[in-house]
């Protein structure tokens, strides 16, 4: 016998594993473009960036999870204002989040490139794609904030499709 819940439960489930995929892809293309396109050089630039996009990834996870399941824990006890606080506070503290990050990769992101030692080319590969990443780093929080109040909202479609699009806009820009 499916239920509403069931069944709402099986179309969450389906949209967080593709998105959880999706995530994980994203993680790889970059590596994977430069590795057939640029050379190892190129990979051992984007490896050197890895953790710094690492960091910013937990701290986006870290802040933007908790803020979908208080909205829901108002939300579903009826109480809009204090919900939509919830959110507003959220918001507010992932956009500082966001300019934090931002800040801080455009302050010290070449500093900690050249604490590796790593030597000319493989320094000046990774300065390339730290210019674009820290775009990245500031859409991070962001874009986790919305994936999960989306689904909090229950409306898996368009969070597959906007993961979709992510992907796309991910692949293009890899490329480019």
């Amino acid at each position: 016998m499916k239920t509403f819940i069931t069944s709402k439960y099986l179309s969450l489930l389906g949209s967080g594993t593709v998105m959880m995929l999706f995530t994980s892809l994203m993680g790889m293309l970059d590596t994977l473009f430069a590795g057939f396109f640029l050379g190892e050089d190129a990979v051992s630039g984007i490896c050197l960036v890895l953790p710094i996009f690492s960091l910013a990834e937990f701290f986006s996870v870290c802040f933007s999870y908790g803020v979908p399941i208080l909205y829901l824990k108002y939300r579903g006890a009826f109480q809009k204002e204090e919900a939509d606080q919830y959110f507003g506070t959220g918001l507010t503290m992932i956009l500082s989040i966001s300019i934090l990050l931002l800040a801080a990769v455009m302050l010290a992101g070449n500093i900690f490139l050249k604490s590796y030692n790593s030597g000319g080319e493989i320094y000046s590969k990774a300065g390339e794609y730290l210019l674009w990443m820290k775009y990245t780093v500031f859409l991070l929080p962001i874009i986790e904030l919305a994936d999960g109040m989306l689904l909090a909202d229950g409306d898996e479609k368009i969070c597959m499709m906007a993961n979709i699009s992510q992907i796309v806009v991910k692949i293009t820009l890899s490329i480019i």
